[in-house]
């Protein structure tokens, strides 16, 4: 992960200093070895220092691409409004992924300017086969957060999704943590590769040069808005929970928290609870998204979501 090679390359950088200052005074005595391994030093705390800026410049980047395909996509070519559909429904639903990342859960209003400003992706080129563009972001590193930039965790958020898609369950567990309006957006966004008969394959490669790769087929997307058309209420809302870590399965991205009301059972990134591991058995304090969803044959559910551990 980027965050370990940072703290690597910054320890690296404090000792090669040490010993820098260490050799300086026999350098000054006149010692010719010691003269030597001090230069040699110098440039190897030159080198790193390079690549800690490369780290960071690498860090602070996301990249998308999108490639559409199908009937009414030519090679190299695409009507301008089903261009526009595509990037719209993306963006929309990003935008409202990260609002719920800024703290908004409410399903109506504007989406305020921090939420834009984190999945705010800038078109930097265009490819064939059918059409396909890359988008960017240079996020700055006021963005970063316990190793993680804030734009990754919305991107991953989003992919999730995806990814869960064609499971009903596993779908409703992954996006109704961000509440109505991404329900509404995803739909929408099915809705119109369906009409346009475009495919998308989405590529995404994160700050630690990781990628990740979802395919969306329109003609297998009726299952999918059923699942979303089901969901007739979704109401969320933060909680700090206290209680044991009984245990976390990082294969299925699930944990349990003993509380004085019982058992409570939810998921979370694989970030978070890998973060966590070490506080099995431990009393915590947890920051939770409770999740309350009416289906329109009268079911309600209940899920839980780990957003982090405050203590």
């Amino acid at each position: 992960m980027s965050y370990e090679t940072i703290t690597s390359l910054k320890r690296k950088i404090k000792d090669t200093e040490v010993e820098i200052d260490l050799l300086k005074e026999e350098s000054n005595k006149g010692s010719i070895i010691a003269e030597f391994n001090k230069l040699e030093l110098e440039r190897r705390l030159e080198k790193l220092r390079e690549n800690l800026k490369y780290v960071y410049e690498s860090q602070a980047k996301e990249t998308v691409s999108i490639r559409m395909y199908g009937d009414s996509v030519e090679y190299g070519k695409i009507s301008n409004r089903v261009l526009v559909s595509v990037l719209g429904g993306f963006q929309s639903v990003l935008d409202s992924i990260a609002s719920v990342a800024e703290g908004a859960y409410n399903a109506k209003g504007k989406i305020k300017k921090d939420a834009k400003h984190l999945s705010d992706f800038k078109v930097c080129g265009t490819f064939a086969g059918s059409f396909g563009i890359v988008m960017e972001k240079d996020s700055g590193q006021h963005e970063v957060s316990q190793g993680s930039l804030k734009t990754n965790q919305v991107v991953r958020g989003l992919f999730d999704v995806l990814e869960n898609s064609t499971d009903s369950e596993l779908l409703i567990r992954h996006i109704s943590p961000y509440g109505k309006r991404t329900i509404k957006n995803y739909r929408e966004w099915l809705k119109e590769l369906k009409d346009n008969a475009v495919n998308l394959e989405m590529n995404w490669s994160d700050e630690s040069a990781e990628i990740r790769r979802y395919d969306i087929m329109y003609n297998k997307s009726d299952d999918i808005i059923y699942t979303l058309d089901s969901l007739e209420e979704v109401f969320n809302e933060e909680k700090t929970i206290v209680g044991i870590l009984t245990g976390i399965n990082i294969r299925r991205n699930t944990f349990e928290l003993n509380t004085d009301g019982g058992i409570i059972k939810g998921t979370s990134t694989l970030e978070t609870l890998i973060g966590i591991s070490n506080k099995i058995g431990s009393e915590v304090k947890a920051n939770m998204i409770i999740s309350t969803i009416k289906t329109n044959d009268y079911i309600t559910k209940t899920m839980w979501y780990l957003v982090n551990i405050i203590s």
